[in-house]
This record gives C-alpha cells, sequence and structure tokens, in this order.
C-alpha cells in the first residue's frame, strides 16, 4: 500500500507540461472541440463541457494527440478528461458513484482568476482555487465535492482518473 503524493506525480509524469500544453491551446481552441457536441447542463443547470482526451491505450481524441501521447505515459491511467465550466456557472455538491475505484486528479489549466471568491472547487469542506497548474487529488465517489465559475471567461480544468490499485492515502500539495 502506497501514499500518492501529488507534488511528486507532477514532476515524475511531466503534468505540467501537459497542462501548460492544453493552456496553450487557449480559449479560441474551446470552439473546435466545441464543435464535438459533448456540452451537457447538469440538473442544477451548470454548463459544462467534457471530453476525453484519452481513455488507457485504446483512444485518444484527435484535438488532443500531443497530450493524449504524454498522458498515456502515466501508469493505471484510466482516463484523462478535458472539462470545461462556463462563465457564471455552479456545479452542485455531488459524488461521482461510478468512480469507487479511482483516485481523481483535478488540475487547473486556463482560468480568468486566480480568487477564490470567483472561481473554486470544493471537496467536502475544503475550499482550493484551482487555477492555472494547481492540481489536487480525492477519491470522487466517496468526498462531496462542488465548483463555481463566477467570472466571464470559461474555467478549463484537466482530470485524470488513476486506478486506486494500491494507493492507500493522498497527499496534496495545493
Amino acid at each position: 500500500m502506497s501514499t500518492l503524493n501529488i507534488k511528486n506525480f507532477k514532476e515524475e509524469f511531466s503534468l505540467d507540461a501537459i497542462i501548460k500544453s492544453l493552456a496553450d491551446k487557449g480559449y479560441d481552441y474551446i470552439d473546435k472541440v466545441n464543435r464535438a457536441d459533448i456540452n451537457f447542463v447538469t440538473e442544477d443547470g451548470a454548463q459544462m463541457m467534457s471530453v476525453d482526451i484519452c481513455r488507457g491505450n485504446d483512444y485518444t481524441n484527435e484535438y488532443f494527440q500531443t497530450e493524449g501521447t504524454l498522458l498515456k505515459k502515466i501508469p493505471n491511467l484510466d482516463r484523462a478528461i478535458y472539462l470545461v465550466m462556463q462563465p457564471q456557472s455552479i456545479l452542485p455538491k455531488h459524488v461521482d458513484d461510478d468512480s469507487k475505484e479511482f483516485i481523481r486528479i483535478t488540475s487547473g489549466v486556463l482560468a480568468a482568476s486566480n480568487q477564490l471568491e470567483d472561481i473554486c472547487f470544493t471537496i467536502e469542506d475544503w475550499n482550493i482555487c484551482l487555477y492555472e497548474n494547481i492540481s489536487v487529488g480525492f477519491e470522487a465517489a466517496y468526498k462531496e465535492h462542488k465548483g463555481y465559475n463566477n467570472t466571464d471567461f470559461p474555467w478549463i480544468l484537466l482530470v485524470l482518473l488513476i486506478d486506486r490499485d494500491n494507493i492507500t492515502e493522498i497527499a496534496n500539495y495545493v
């Protein structure tokens, strides 16, 4: 059994370079992905857009070839997801019942602010401003989480689902 250290994980798998590559695509790139018709609205009306960058070694999205190639080097990676929270949106509190076998690492890619009142990701009672290149790991199936984007620009996140295998603890360094 082991501890997943987010800081070491980011360094070992060049997560900063992947995040930078996604950020360099900028807000205009959302329009290309958006045409793939992958928008959804949560029950409470939060506007989200989610697309798989890659799924294991079987699939890489045509828009994310470079990032997919780098991400596939991560052992036990089940999925990497490009997630966009539209401006002035709230993602209500929830747990992800379908991800009990995964540890979720969520990283800020592109944000219009680094202020907690503007963008916030909450895990139970812990509020985190996941602006650019800030990452957090958690058990999404067991810990309630929510988010909001109070800016006038989309908030782009990278979500990694890692098979939990022998991971017993997560060490976060935000």
